[in-house]
């Protein structure tokens, strides 16, 4: 495991100044016209320059920001065939999440099936950007739960630009499973912007069956996303499938353009 102080000064510790100054309104706090509040980084790091001794009293004072930085750390990038089984064969392995993703009928009595293969596929297709799911995520001493939640350790393409944006500011992604084909409305969008925050970020996805009015759908993204309250990109089974069928044709790597296909659409 290698440890980047540089690293963690910019993406660690000026982050929970910055979360820290958000929280409690300080005077750093720049509203914008649209409601949304920002502390600028290069605000903090004047504040807050990067002196060793001053990171070393940083992490006596929050240890627990330096164990999630280890924590990220220890996923050493994508595995390779090796790493898995010898004979392990992605390509044929996502053909196999198609046909099973297929088999689930919509509708409450197979939610639990559909809320177990969508944090099987998420984590295929996103890994080595997305780790560390965790399933049934309590928040706010259990009065509020993530479907699934996703640390972000995206090093490079679509994760790394998320995590290093100062509006999404993607430290983990949440994921909202909603077994139903039905249009998604206000209450579903409102539901995992309900979930993002200043210690976790302003990135989600929901999955659903189908849309049956994805010109709305994508509007009422748009909306949430002018209104500063965070970005939320909604994937159906022919989205999924897309990328699972992207590997079973060897084209692993047209996956990040693809979310970023997704992500424009709702922001521009």
């Amino acid at each position: 495991m290698s440890l980047d102080s540089q690293e963690f000064y910019n993406h660690h510790m000026i982050e929970f100044y910055r979360a820290e100054n958000l929280q409690r309104g300080s005077g750093l706090v720049h509203t914008f016209k649209n409601g949304r509040k920002e502390v600028f980084k290069s605000t903090l790091k004047e504040i807050h320059p990067f002196v060793k001794d001053d990171l070393a009293n940083f992490v006596r004072n929050h240890p627990e920001v330096l164990e999630a930085y280890k924590e990220l750390k220890g996923a050493q990038g994508a595995p390779e065939t090796g790493d898995i089984e010898k004979f392990f064969d992605e390509q044929a392995f996502a053909q196999v999440l198609i046909d099973r993703l297929a088999q689930i009928a919509p509708g409450n009595p197979t939610a639990g099936e559909y809320h177990s293969i969508a944090l099987g596929i998420c984590t295929f297709l996103f890994h080595p950007g997305l780790i560390y799911p965790v399933k049934e995520q309590e928040l706010h001493s259990g009065r509020k739960r993530i479907d699934i939640k996703f640390t972000n350790a995206g090093e490079r393409g679509f994760f790394q630009r998320m995590l290093e944006s100062p509006q999404a500011r993607a430290i983990s992604v949440a994921v909202e499973c909603k077994n139903y084909t039905k249009e998604m409305n206000n209450p579903e969008l409102d539901q995992i912007a309900g979930r993002f925050g200043h210690q976790r970020g302003f990135l989600g996805f929901l999955l659903c069956r189908s849309m049956d009015d994805r010109e709305r759908i994508l509007a009422r993204c748009r909306d949430t996303a002018n209104d500063g309250r965070g970005y939320i990109i909604v994937f159906d089974d022919s989205d999924l499938n897309h990328m699972l069928q992207s590997v079973a044709a060897n084209r692993r790597r047209t996956i990040d353009r693809y979310l970023n296909d997704r992500f424009s659409e709702i922001t521009h």
